[in-house]
């Protein structure tokens, strides 16, 4: 849907406008353009001379204003934050030297979510500090989609995805895209996709065997977990490397598992095609200022730290074999590790014992002591033990000191603070994995 309109306010200045006449009207053109069928809108509109601008919006009122600080003739901005289902208004305002242009109101009609996007019930409404989106990756054997859900649960952009091959999606702002990987499923070969707002998609071939999670480069490259087939006493055990991809598809081994790990023989999950998974990674966090890339591994309980620019192992973190001691509750099965203040905290969710579906999941907050090597428990929360046999999931720590707990096969993602008291949760009921999720601090305005 496009709308078109030539917005016009009256120039009394005596300085020169391009394109008018001094103290004749100056014009604005404005294009609103939906991005596929999404709330979210593109605005574009066009000046007689290089001038700022802005653009006021909001679904009661222009409350909301996204600005346009770079001098052009040119400007486009994103407005994503809307919720679906929601009528809203928006007014373009333009200045340059010291004369200001304004559009007219311009009424934007709800945008209604398709079927195959499952809006999840807000079970603890938002408390007053709660800002932000939550981007979710679900998946299940019939579908899959990525959603980006605003503080009231309502969903605010969408994509679909293949069934059972998501679980993780990124959102870059500084380029205004998305990206996912596509691993796992039949007959096809996996990739990863970034795409813009309105649905313009490109794909990177990524390795074969790549699975599970990945994080977004600078400069559009990506790394990923995939497996590392050996042959050990005649089984073929499935091991792990971390693999860097370029942004032309050309990839490079960081790290394998059987640089530092030694196949017990007895040890990890038997597939009925006799091949052993060992010690399966199924998440990872990457630190682009550190150049850090942690790594959740299933079967021995541990997350481990890659250094990207040298390629090799910082250490292990749980588990035998530790290179750290963790003073109080340790954890096993874990899933979504992430690191904080430069290095001195982690935050993870530990699932229990792979295999014990009566265990319940703990999300845990640790301060660490680079130098000493120890780890202490700073703040656990486990909903009542509400979560049991939960897959799939990670912890993330916000900078306010709340952490978001994303329950995996649970269906639900929760924001709890520091005092442990539940602060906001969304329930997408049982039988949709939420997989990983991101918060993301700000979506709107994006210059692209």
């Amino acid at each position: 849907m496009v709308f078109a309109l030539l917005a016009c306010t009256v120039a009394d200045s005596a300085s020169e406008v391009e394109g008018a006449e001094t103290g004749a009207s100056a014009t604005i053109e404005v294009t609103v353009t939906q991005a596929r069928d999404t709330p979210v809108h593109r605005v574009q509109w066009s000046t007689p001379s290089a001038a700022s601008g802005e653009v006021r919006y909001g679904t009661d009122g222009l409350a909301s204003v996204i600005a346009d600080d770079t001098e052009s003739t040119e400007h486009h901005l994103w407005i994503a934050g809307v919720a679906a289902g929601a009528e809203w208004t928006l007014q373009v305002v333009s200045e340059a030297d010291g004369e200001t242009a304004t559009s007219e109101v311009i009424t934007i009609p709800a945008a209604s979510a398709p079927p195959w996007v499952l809006a999840p019930t807000l079970t603890v409404p938002p408390a007053d500090e709660v800002e932000g989106f939550q981007l979710c990756a679900k998946t299940g054997p019939q579908s899959g989609f990525i959603t980006m859900l605003n503080r009231d649960g309502a969903p605010v952009w969408w994509a679909e995805t293949l069934p059972m091959a998501s679980y993780r999606a990124r959102y870059d702002n500084a380029t205004a895209t998305f990206s996912w990987m596509e691993a796992g499923t039949e007959g096809g070969e996996p990739s990863f996709v970034t795409s813009t707002f309105d649905g313009v998609q490109t794909r990177v071939p990524a390795p074969p065997t790549a699975h599970h999670d990945f994080a977004m480069l600078e400069g559009g490259g990506f790394v990923t977990l995939a497996l590392d087939d050996r042959e050990l006493e005649g089984v073929t055990v499935r091991g792990e490397r971390v693999v860097e991809v370029a942004p032309d598809g050309t990839n490079r081994t960081l790290w394998t598992s059987w640089d530092t790990l030694t196949w017990p023989g007895d040890a990890g999950k038997k597939n009925e095609d006799g091949t052993v998974e060992w010690p399966h990674a199924n998440s990872m966090h990457y630190d682009a200022a550190a150049g850090k890339i942690l790594v959740s591994l299933l079967y021995v309980d541990s997350v481990v730290q890659i250094d990207r620019a040298t390629a090799s192992l910082d250490w292990r973190f749980g588990g035998e074999g530790s290179d750290w001691t963790i003073e109080g509750e340790s954890f096993a099965g874990q899933h979504g590790p992430m690191s904080f203040a430069d290095g001195a905290g982690m935050a993870l969710l530990d699932n229990g014992t792979p295999g014990q579906v009566e265990d319940a999941a703990v999300a845990r907050v640790y301060d660490l002591d680079p130098e000493a090597r120890t780890a202490s428990p700073r703040w656990s929360f486990d909903a009542g033990g509400a979560h049991t046999g939960v897959l799939l999931g990670n912890a993330e720590w916000l900078a306010d000191d709340s952490v978001v707990v994303n329950w995996g096969s649970a269906g639900m993602i929760s924001r709890v603070d520091a005092s442990g008291d539940t602060r906001w949760e969304v329930a997408f009921g049982l039988g949709t994995y939420t997989g990983f999720s991101d918060h993301v601090a700000d979506l709107a305005g994006a210059k692209r």
